[in-house]
């Protein structure tokens, strides 16, 4: 499943993707709001291991997208859709980014609208 704008894509996860996720999450911008003090490519590896486990669940409650940069095919952060059971028509959303690309969204990005592809992998 993937969900598309002019400017990112939000795709499902991908095990190589741990070494982008490490990247972001090394950073100290980004360490300074989370309980941890550093991370290793042990913790990037289970990070992306639980977004792994959580694709392929069934039936599905989550739904773990990674931000891309398409044009860069740069992973920037992650995106996840949580249902409090299967089946729910609401849903909770959480997202984090890369610290370098905190605040670049201006109204008109924050309104773009999300078109579903279901193309699966």
């Amino acid at each position: 499943m993937m969900l598309r704008t002019e400017r990112l894509l939000l795709r499902e996860y991908e095990a190589e993707d741990w070494r982008a996720v490490l990247t972001y999450q090394s950073k100290p911008r980004y360490l300074r709001y989370y309980h941890w003090t550093h991370r290793t490519e042990e913790d990037a590896r289970e990070f992306v291991g639980m977004f792994l486990r959580q694709q392929k669940e069934e039936p599905r409650t989550r739904y773990p997208f990674a931000i891309v940069l398409p044009q860069q095919e740069k992973l920037i952060g992650n995106c996840n859709l949580r249902l409090d059971a299967p089946g729910a028509q609401t849903a909770e959303i959480g997202y984090e980014l890369d610290p370098e690309h905190w605040g670049r969204a201006t109204r008109q990005r924050r309104q773009e609208r999300w078109s579903l592809s279901a193309s699966r992998s």
